[in-house]
């Protein structure tokens, strides 16, 4: 077992074990280190190395960055919840909090993947997910990271950045093709946006397969859990999500 693969899975346990509870107005995840909450305001980004001292602001690096927005099957039980949230409980679906990661990290891109499903009228489900969010943006004021938030002006900066990966049929898949898309426009950090019961396989396949050098960004790989999970499935009970970590202190 190499150093660098007890690291990914130390990662998924941090990933799992910090999830925010508190309706999202504690912690958003990226990699280990806490975003603060947004306050919104006139100000369409915040100052990076005031808010995020991740993003190599404080070094004097500016890194391009990549928001991969798992997708999630139309059919699935609950698909509105996993997707969008609760509003009424401040719970940010995946949706909502891709919007709020990318605002926060200043992204140049925002992809939603897949092709694994498509709706009754046949839009496939990185195209079907994103254009909900465009019909429903204005209903992010519900949520308490959006209150005082300039919504026409993030509409419009999103719409510039976002794109939709209709070819993947699962989460490899997935991140092989997103992967790609990022490397050619030289993304240089990625942030994976999941259910919290998703996501630890997410990190783990995303490890696998950004590996080797090819792509710009895979010495730069972060996750951020969304606050909904899958239908009768939540990230506080540890039974819903089975992580395996192998044996590596001497002293057991």
């Amino acid at each position: 077992m190499r150093p660098v693969d007890l690291l990914l899975l130390s990662c998924l346990l941090a990933v799992q074990s910090s999830h925010a509870v508190s309706g999202g107005r504690d912690v958003v995840q990226s990699g280990s280190l806490p975003l603060r909450p947004w306050s919104g305001g006139e100000n369409l980004r915040p100052p990076a190395c005031q808010e995020l001292p991740s993003c190599g602001g404080c070094w004097g690096i500016r890194q391009r960055t990549g928001v991969l927005v798992h997708g999630c099957h139309l059919q699935a039980e609950g698909w509105e919840e996993i997707a969008w949230g609760r509003e009424e409980t401040n719970e940010l679906g995946r949706i909502p909090q891709a919007v709020l990661v990318a605002h926060r990290e200043g992204a140049d891109m925002v992809l939603f993947g897949t092709g694994g499903s498509k709706s009754s009228d046949g839009v496939m489900e990185g195209e079907y997910t994103m254009r909900y969010m465009f019909d429903n943006f204005e209903r992010l004021k519900n949520f308490r990271e959006f209150e005082e938030a300039d919504l026409a002006r993030l509409k419009e900066t999103m719409r510039l950045i976002c794109r939709s990966e209709t070819r993947s049929l699962n989460t490899v898949q997935e991140l092989e093709l997103c992967g790609q898309i990022m490397h050619n426009e030289q993304i240089q950090k990625v942030i994976l946006v999941s259910s919290p019961t998703h996501l630890p396989r997410c990190m783990r396949d995303a490890k696998v397969v950004f590996d080797e050098n090819k792509f710009s960004f895979s010495k730069s790989i972060f996750a951020c859990p969304s606050n909904t999970c899958y239908k009768n499935s939540q990230a506080r009970v540890r039974e819903d999500v089975a992580i395996v970590e192998p044996p590596h202190r001497g002293d057991r």
